[in-house]
């Protein structure tokens, strides 16, 4: 039972904490697609597939380390806590509250923001992080296994 627990713990963490080492990667594209704007929720949604894939995978060796079975709920909840951050970043961006308006104004340069580009970026996110945990979780768990 405690090792069960302790899967959940694991897949948890591991989807959470899977922004640090992509953290440089999407740093420097970001940086390197500032003048092509419209390539960034391409990339953006292909990072962020690649990084819950590599999420996914990382939680199932690690649970598979310890002896026990995958199961869907494990990915279940991290996923749908990460679905509703999306869609609340979603919502800030359109109620016109989204964190690179306040950043560009801080900074005195609103009219650089471009809500649409934004909404844009922010439905990259969401998809890319949804596409990369079908994918992760059609080869973590084996048919059949939900708790």
């Amino acid at each position: 039972m405690l090792a069960r627990i302790a899967c959940y713990l694991i897949a948890f963490a591991t989807l959470a904490l899977i922004e640090l080492p992509f953290l440089p990667l999407s740093m420097f594209l970001s940086i390197g697609l500032r003048h092509a704007k419209r390539l960034a929720p391409i990339v953006t949604f292909l990072v962020d597939g690649i990084k819950i894939f590599v999420a996914v995978m990382a939680a199932a060796w690690l649970i598979s380390i310890i002896g026990q079975t995958p199961a869907w709920l494990m990915l279940a909840i991290p996923g749908y806590l990460m679905v509703q951050n999306g869609l609340m970043r979603i919502r800030r961006v359109k109620a016109g509250k989204s964190k690179v308006k306040r950043m560009l104004e801080q900074n005195a340069e609103p009219e650089f923001y471009d809500q649409r580009h934004d909404l844009f970026t922010e439905r990259a996110h969401l998809y890319g992080d949804v596409t990369g945990w079908i994918a992760g979780a059609s080869l973590f768990v084996k048919s059949g296994t939900f708790f």
